[in-house]
């Protein structure tokens, strides 16, 4: 007994003298008169302060170590513990108070926890290192552990005013364009030039839907993709999911945030039917998986996969739903000795942006390496006479009724859409699953343990380099051409503009009722 309560003491004396070295190696510079240390806080309380910053400073440098930082949400400096995207950022302008602004901080907070949560997973056997530097806080899931930390921080942080300050100045959202590319790639000439091509692309997409189904070659065999609904999917609840969209609204910054069930419901209904004309297997829907023992991944055919999430847009005062599912091909075929464009893996992304009623209101697309970009509008949106005269001229090749499901028609090799509700006879219908876009930022590696986000910490896909990347440099676009992660598709050479834009609805677009 005597020995039992000895080597009890001895245990405790050791957790005693790590949570001391911890501590003391954990407190920032200066810490004894840091001013985010309330001075009638209570030695508990600072000792938490200094632990919880300690492990996730400790925490954000292993995982930059190791190379497995998420770049989904940008980080805000002096603050962790939140992250912030685009949409969130355009509330920064308003400074919102009270509720709202709690509120609004709850949302940073989320992509923070959720960005950790990808991280941690993808930081395998090395979780060991931030488990022996911290014992003391793997007494539950590390889910819990940073949860815990991240309130702390943030109760500690915002019992005044200052901090809340401090955010909105401490707040930037870097845009996906260098400038000093731009500057040493004598941008305001080269871009002369780069756009007399824009415009001849466009043109050139606009004869493409300009033909009659009957003129529309085939290559190959064409294959209809279609979403594989679940037993279970309701048949006719569209008036009371539309119902029920507004009431989702109901918070202090009205933000339509659906249940469960109401965001499946409606992910599956607009899922969008896809026709390809399938030359190669480069022309088949498939689901990524990283290669084994390189940086690289590859697209299994077997298995098509739409990744789908969703998204906002701001337009008249409201915000709007968005529907964003991204599919990928194993490659961009070579269609020529010097084809630029060509490369390994290739995809695109359909978004459906919803009104507040829950009916569409704006198709938009794009392939995923933020590269052309096209519009197709419901009779509700009529472009405006300066989204033509833009820097780069704004696509609209073809409107679509609202009521109608489109049918999204793709060329082979170079995956351009030319033409929506395509009534072509299909050879072949292949059903497809839908799966959440975030398991992208954490997938399995084949034969181990492990996991493996698609995308590297800028947020770019690797092994998908093209050649047009020298020739398009002086645009300021990092890597044109290679696949991206959300959050980091620049859809314009001329200019900026970015995909998650909030404001790109209202920016081209006039509203009609």
């Amino acid at each position: 007994m005597r020995y039992g309560r000895m080597q009890n003491s001895v245990r405790f004396a050791q957790i005693f003298f790590v949570l001391f070295l911890v501590a003391c190696q954990s407190a920032p510079v200066g810490y004894g008169t840091d001013s985010r240390i309330s001075p009638v806080a209570s030695q508990r309380e600072q000792v938490q302060w200094v632990q919880c910053t300690g492990l996730l400073q400790h925490m954000d440098a292993l995982v930059a170590r190791y190379g497995v930082q998420d770049a989904q949400a940008q980080r805000i400096d002096g603050f962790s513990y939140l992250r912030v995207n685009r949409f969130l950022a355009s509330y920064a302008v308003e400074k919102p108070a009270n509720d709202a602004f709690h509120f609004w901080v709850d949302q940073l907070q989320a992509l923070d926890l959720q960005a950790r949560q990808m991280e941690w997973r993808n930081l395998g056997a090395a979780q060991s290192e931030l488990v022996i530097r911290f014992p003391s806080f793997y007494y539950e899931r590390f889910e819990n552990t940073i949860s815990m930390c991240s309130n702390l921080l943030r109760n500690h942080d915002f019992t005044g005013d200052a901090a809340r300050a401090r955010l909105f100045a401490s707040l930037r959202i870097v845009p996906e364009y260098n400038t000093w590319q731009r500057v040493l790639g004598l941008y305001p000439i080269t871009a002369i030039f780069v756009r007399m091509g824009i415009e001849r692309l466009q043109h050139r997409i606009h004869e493409m839907f300009r033909r009659t189904e009957a003129q529309i070659p085939v290559e190959g065999r064409l294959v209809r993709y279609r979403p594989d609904l679940p037993k279970y999917f309701p048949r006719n609840p569209d008036a009371n999911v539309r119902a029920e969209i507004p009431l989702s609204s109901h918070n202090p910054l009205a933000i339509p945030i659906p249940t469960a069930e109401q965001k499946e419901f409606l992910l599956y209904k607009y899922a969008p039917v896809i026709l390809v004309d399938t030359v190669t297997d480069d022309d088949r829907i498939g689901q990524p998986s990283p290669v084994q023992d390189t940086p690289r991944v590859q697209v299994d055919t077997r298995s098509p996969v739409l990744y789908q999430h969703i998204s906002y847009a701001r337009l008249r005062g409201q915000v709007l739903l968005q529907l964003n599912y991204v599919f990928w091909f194993p490659a961009r075929t070579r269609q020529s000795g010097l084809d630029i464009a060509a490369g390994q893996i290739d995809g695109i992304t359909w978004r459906v942006t919803l009104s507040a009623e829950g009916t569409p209101l704006l198709y938009d697309a794009m392939h995923n390496c933020g590269c052309y970009h096209q519009f197709f509008p419901t009779e509700h949106l009529r472009l405006r006479a300066q989204a033509r005269e833009a820097a780069e001229p704004v696509l609209v090749p073809q409107a679509i009724p609202a009521a109608e499901t489109p049918v999204i028609r793709i060329r082979s090799a170079d995956h351009f859409i030319i033409r929506i509700d395509s009534g072509a006879h299909a050879e072949s219908t292949i059903p497809y699953m839908l799966q959440d876009y975030d398991t992208l930022r954490s997938i399995p590696v084949a034969g181990t343990a492990n996991t493996r986000s698609m995308f590297r910490p800028d947020g770019i896909v690797s092994g998908t380099q093209r050649l047009e990347r020298f020739l398009l440099w002086p645009m300021g676009v990092p890597d044109p051409g290679e696949m991206r992660q959300w959050g980091h598709h620049a859809i314009a050479f001329i200019g900026q503009r970015h995909f998650d834009d909030p404001d790109l609805i209202e920016r081209f677009f006039d509203y009609v009722p």
